[in-house]
């Protein structure tokens, strides 16, 4: 299950995220002023003030 997520490129490139647990490939992120940009589940991980999230890389 993941729950922290790192965005890798696109606008949200270096961003984080904790959301309730999911298993998905794909994530959407869909903001009010921000265009939907998809993202794919990569094998990677990032670690950030010693948390790790899952990479989520932006697919054009």
């Amino acid at each position: 299950m993941t729950t922290h997520v790192y965005f890798d490129g696109g606008t949200k490139n270096g961003t984080t995220r904790i959301d309730p647990p999911f298993d998905g490939d794909l994530y959407f992120q869909a903001g009010l002023f921000d265009k939907e940009e998809r993202y794919l589940r990569t094998d990677e991980i990032q670690v950030v003030d010693g948390v790790t999230y899952t990479v989520f890389r932006f697919t054009a």
